[in-house]
């Protein structure tokens, strides 16, 4: 096992160095485009034909537009914006997806719950809502330029928590998402309606 993880890769980079080193090249300049590529079109408010509108119904909002309905199967998108970045649910090292969205247009609850942290900050995920849903979910929203709720308030599920934004490490508009269900990271692009 050791030799098939360890040494046979080296004897490879030695065998074609280039090949190696382009391939690597390569796979990362692909995820940097179409991350790039997310965060401006998320940016100019140009939406995903893969991922159409979902509309507005009976959120509450913060003089935002109200975001979707109810929904039967669960979990709703956070946002209008569909477009997925290249950063995609990659866990250990991504535990979310980010999704390219207009700066200012709002975000909302995936599910109904109450919110547990609240945090203003220029780093890292800069200011970010926390909540935990009913039926053991937990969510965290992230890179917000402005909050609607505080610590302790029951939400309902598409109440708009804030408005997108560019706070903390970021290089442009978007929403990062994260889910738990029972403790356990799940893959919210799979997972919300």
């Amino acid at each position: 096992a050791y030799v098939n993880k360890y040494i046979e890769p080296a004897m490879n980079f030695f065998y074609d160095p280039a090949g190696i080193i382009f391939g690597v090249i390569e796979a990362y300049a692909y995820a940097w485009a179409e991350w790039f590529l997310a965060v401006l079109l998320g940016g100019l408010g140009i939406e995903d034909p893969e991922r159409p509108n979902i509309g507005v119904g009976q959120g509450a909002g913060i003089g935002v537009p109200p975001g979707p309905g109810p929904s039967v199967s669960g979990l709703i998108w956070p946002s209008n914006a569909r477009r997925i970045s290249g950063y995609r649910f990659t866990p250990p090292s991504h535990n979310g997806l980010d999704i390219g969205t207009p700066l200012g247009s709002p975000i909302w609850a995936i599910r109904a719950g109450t919110v547990t942290h609240v945090a203003h900050s220029s780093a890292g995920f800069g200011n970010r809502v926390e909540i935990a849903h009913t039926g053991g979910y937990w969510s965290r929203y992230a890179h917000l330029s402005q909050i609607s709720v505080w610590k302790g308030k029951t939400i309902g599920q598409g109440q708009t928590l804030g408005l997108a934004g560019s706070t903390g490490n970021s290089s442009g508009p978007h929403l990062h998402i994260e889910i738990r269900y029972n403790g356990q990271y799940i893959n919210p692009e799979t997972s919300m309606k």
